[in-house]
């Protein structure tokens, strides 16, 4: 083992790997990111509170009392981090660009799809309340005049506002459900005076959203050694409210990202292997922070 002094955090690395993004990944735009210092700890939730007190008092009198509630929830990061290794006569043998650097954002894209699928665990039943599951002839993708995704999302949005008081601004509609939406008899028959093509824009003003994701990333599920198998990262749709730039105190949001920090790259070099280790890290956990203000659509 490298000795603690050997070990450099190499920040032209780091920044490499930082600037790293498959444009495909959601996983950094759904939930906003709040960089935290601590690996675990506390924060506060307010209860949900929409009554209407008694306002009105007598002359003289005494104002009532009205006061809120709020309880702690915590996170917990996890640290994840893979290494590889550079050997001295590949560097030398190498013509094209640097193999650090390709070394450092295979790393990365590796992380990013494990943080892809920690965010995709989190869309399913148990973790959203508000949630629906499309009937037999209602999916987008049975395409007919029974299964109108605009009203599906329509009612998610009202019931967001109803349990919420938030206006749903945020939606995810796997490339699948896009495609389904897109071709979808209900859909082309509100654009056929106006449009030859649908896209995505105009999806999201007909749903009334101001943010559409379609995420289309996909990973190997196969064990090593066996012949690929790739498989969506997102298979339910989504409807979800979150702050506008970014989260903040007092702030609710369907969810947020914990970031402990940007991905760290630290090398060394192993006299055995006379070989540059490379070694990516990252801290983070996605969590459910305010259900109410989220809707699950599922089996589209």
């Amino acid at each position: 083992m490298p000795l603690k002094s050997q070990l450099h955090v190499n920040k032209l690395l780091s920044n490499v790997s930082v600037q790293y993004r498959n444009e495909e990944y959601i996983w950094d735009k759904v939930f906003p990111q709040v960089p935290v210092t601590k690996d675990t700890d506390l924060y506060r939730v307010y209860d949900r509170n929409f009554k209407i007190p008694e306002t009105r008092r007598a002359p003289k009198g005494v104002a009532r009392e009205f006061t809120f509630e709020f309880s702690n929830s915590s996170y917990a990061l996890e640290q994840h981090a893979l290494k590889d290794y550079v050997g001295v006569d590949e560097e030398e043998q190498n013509d094209m660009g640097s193999l650090q650097v390709d070394t450092t954002e295979s790393l990365t894209d590796a992380i990013y799809r494990r943080i892809e699928l920690s965010l995709a665990a989190l869309f399913t039943t148990t973790n959203w309340s508000l949630n629906v599951s499309l009937a037999a002839g209602a999916a987008f993708s049975d395409n007919t005049t029974t299964s109108d995704p605009v009203r599906v999302y329509d009612t998610a949005g009202s019931v967001i506002i109803a349990n919420s008081g938030k206006t749903p601004n945020m939606a995810i509609l796997p490339r699948a459900g896009f495609l389904s939406v897109k071709n979808h008899v209900s859909i082309l028959d509100r654009v056929k005076y106006t449009s030859s093509e649908v896209s995505k824009n105009m999806i999201q003003a007909l749903i009334g959203i101001a943010e559409l994701h379609v995420p289309q990333s996909i990973y190997d599920t196969a064990a090593d050694g066996v012949t690929f198998s790739g498989s969506a990262f997102f298979t339910n749709s989504f409807v979800g409210w979150k702050p506008a730039g970014g989260g903040g105190l007092k702030t609710p949001s369907a969810g947020y990202m914990f970031m402990g920090r940007q991905p760290r790259v630290r090398s060394w070099f192993d006299q055995e292997r006379n070989a540059t280790a490379i070694e990516v890290e990252v801290k983070y956990q996605p969590k459910v922070v305010a259900s109410l203000t989220g809707y699950l659509i599922n089996g589209i």
